[in-house]
């Protein structure tokens, strides 16, 4: 871009004579001149920022970088709010078992309900579990959840409750409320035999053991009575995914300005061949495509101008990170627009303040 100047000349002249009267005097004037107070030059450095325009010793050059969309997997892929249920009778009735009493409950298996995705292991970024067990029978007792292939730091998750004695009727209640934050899942079906089921997905494991209170009385123990906990998985945000995602895609219309070019009302500009270049990246194991489907600009006279190219409407493929998941290195794929496949000359000269730019993503795509 050639150098230009805005010219702003301001002008204030006031003029006051004074009165004369009849007598002879002297002749004299009193006068109060207000000329011009500003005559200067105003060029583009006066809009200079680092973030968008660069002096250089030719001119002005356009250097503008915008982030225009910067996503994460856990911004679209989220575990549902689930709650597990687990319940326990015994198969015959003891009449009197004695305090400090352990009985068991085998690992049962829960299909989590995730249309369209596979999951065979999580670490989950942020969520909780919401924990509840019930006791029916008349001595206290200490209930221990245990999930297996959920661990924290290698070790599985287990939780011990202590809850009062209660009735058929009315079950005594013990809660507790866990944060899974950096918690791993292994969802296929890791803890019955120590080794995972590689075709399994999207299956958690609970079990639970009930010991009466070493330091409590002893109670009669009947096929009627139920012992529950009920799991509650809330809000739960992923870090990081191993399975089959299906097809994730998500589109929007983001609108950026340019500042400076709202103070330009009227004029031209002289235009040397400039590129324009969207970079993406793909920072996910898996292949994405990219699809920008909007380029306008207005200026400050509310003139628009679209962009016309084929790369418009086209679909680019942007292959999968690569490296350790803890350590991943994005692909990344770039859309240029230039005087040969567009009319950015044109689209530039507008001197466009706002732009709008539509796009379409898609994560593995069909």
């Amino acid at each position: 871009m050639n150098r230009k100047k805005l010219f702003c000349i301001f002008y204030v002249l006031l003029l006051l004579s004074s009165g004369i009267s009849c007598k002879k005097k002297n002749t004299e004037w009193n006068s109060d001149w207000v000329l011009p107070l500003v005559k200067d030059t105003l060029n583009l450095f006066n809009f200079h920022n680092d973030s968008t325009l660069d002096n250089t010793s030719n001119g002005y050059v356009v250097d503008m970088k915008r982030t225009l969309l910067d996503v994460y997997m856990s911004d679209y892929l989220k575990l549902p709010d689930t709650t597990i249920q687990q319940t326990y009778s015994p198969s015959i009735g003891i009449g009197n078992i004695p305090a400090g009493f352990t009985f068991y409950n085998a690992v049962e298996t829960h299909d989590l309900s995730i249309p369209d995705v596979e999951l065979k292991k999580v670490i989950v970024s942020s969520g909780s579990i919401q924990l509840s067990v019930y006791n029916p029978i008349s001595t206290s007792a200490y209930f221990t959840i245990s999930m297996p292939g959920v661990s924290l730091n290698g070790i599985d998750f287990e939780q011990t409750f202590f809850v009062e004695a209660g009735t058929q009727e009315q079950p005594a209640v013990g809660e507790a409320f866990i944060s899974l934050d950096g918690y791993e899942l292994d969802l296929q079906g890791t803890g019955v035999i120590g080794s995972s089921n590689i075709s399994a997905f999207n299956i958690l494991q609970t079990s639970f053991s009930i010991t009466t209170d070493p330091e409590g009385e002893s109670s009669s123990l009947s096929t009627s009575d139920v012992f529950e906990f009920d799991a509650k998985f809330e809000n739960i945000k992923i870090q990081y995914a191993q399975g089959y995602f299906g097809e994730l895609a998500f589109s929007d219309t983001s609108e950026i300005s340019i500042p400076y070019l709202d103070h330009i009302l009227s004029g031209s500009v002289s235009l040397n061949d400039i590129p324009l270049t969207f970079s993406i990246e793909n920072g996910a194991k898996i292949p994405a495509s990219a699809t920008l489907t909007l380029l306008e600009n207005t200026n400050t006279n509310q003139n628009s101008v679209d962009l016309i190219s084929s790369q418009l409407n086209t679909a680019h493929f942007i292959g999968p990170a690569t490296g350790a998941w803890s350590s991943l290195v994005p692909n990344e794929s770039s859309i240029l627009f230039d005087a040969a496949n567009s009319n950015l000359s044109t689209y530039i000269a507008n001197l466009g303040v706002t732009h709008r730019i539509g796009y379409n993503i898609r994560m593995n795509p069909l």
